[in-house]
């Protein structure tokens, strides 16, 4: 099949890496989340016209997700304002 001015065909992907630290105090001692995720993905797609009324789309769809690392401490206030006073967890002295 020939292609014809009203076909269309796109590729697109992406690719993202991140690392997040999250530090939580409920009260009951501070809370330390710490991930590195990866995330890929990729997408094809081609359209073909047969008439005006009639188009017909084919087309692939790929993503990944990947946690390297999750970690998950406890820490108490009195260790952690020891080490960063200036933390807004920690009470004002």
């Amino acid at each position: 099949m020939e292609a014809q001015a009203g076909d269309e065909a796109a590729f697109s992907a992406f690719f993202r890496t991140y690392n997040l630290s999250l530090y939580s105090n409920f009260g009951e001692g501070l809370i330390r989340q710490s991930e590195f995720r990866t995330v890929e993905g990729a997408e094809a797609r081609e359209t073909h016209t047969f008439t005006p009324w009639l188009q017909a789309m084919a087309g692939l769809d790929y993503t990944k997700t990947t946690f390297i690392a999750t970690i998950w401490t406890t820490i108490s206030p009195a260790t952690y304002c020891s080490t960063a006073p200036s933390s807004r967890c920690c009470p004002a002295t």
